[in-house]
C-alpha cells in the first residue's frame, strides 16, 4: 500500500508539473492530480492500518511466549506480575541502552551442566 501511495504522490506531482510547465488543458491535469492525491491518501492510510495490525500480532506473539523467552535466556522466572514488569523494564534497559538500574532483578538460573 505504501508503494501505491508513493506512486500516486509522484503521479500527482507530475500532473501538476504538466499544468505549470506544459501546455495541457485543465480538463486533463486537474482530474489526474486530484485523483492521484486522493489515491495517495487512501493507500497511505491503508498501509498504516495494516502496519498497526501486524505490530499487534507481533506483540501478541511475544506476550504469549514471554515466559518461554525468559527461560531460554536463562533468567529466573518472576513470581508476580509486578516482578515480571520490573524484570522486563530492567532487561529492556540493559539490552537497548546498556544501563542496569536494578541488577538484582536479572537473576540467572544455574545451567544444568
Amino acid at each position: 500500500m505504501l508503494v501505491v501511495s508513493m506512486n500516486a504522490a509522484v503521479l500527482s506531482l507530475v500532473s501538476l508539473n504538466f499544468a505549470i510547465f506544459g501546455d495541457v488543458p485543465v480538463t486533463v491535469w486537474l482530474p489526474s492530480a486530484t485523483g492521484a492525491a486522493l489515491l495517495c491518501v487512501i493507500a497511505y492510510r491503508g498501509g498504516v492500518r495494516a502496519a498497526i495490525e501486524y505490530g499487534d500480532l507481533v506483540r501478541t506473539a511475544f506476550d504469549v511466549h514471554r515466559r518461554d523467552l525468559l527461560a531460554k535466556m536463562g533468567l529466573e522466572l518472576p513470581r508476580t506480575l509486578e516482578e515480571e514488569r520490573n524484570l522486563w523494564t530492567t532487561l529492556g534497559r540493559q539490552l537497548y541502552r546498556g544501563q542496569n538500574d536494578h541488577p538484582e532483578l536479572l537473576r540467572f538460573t544455574p545451567s544444568p551442566e
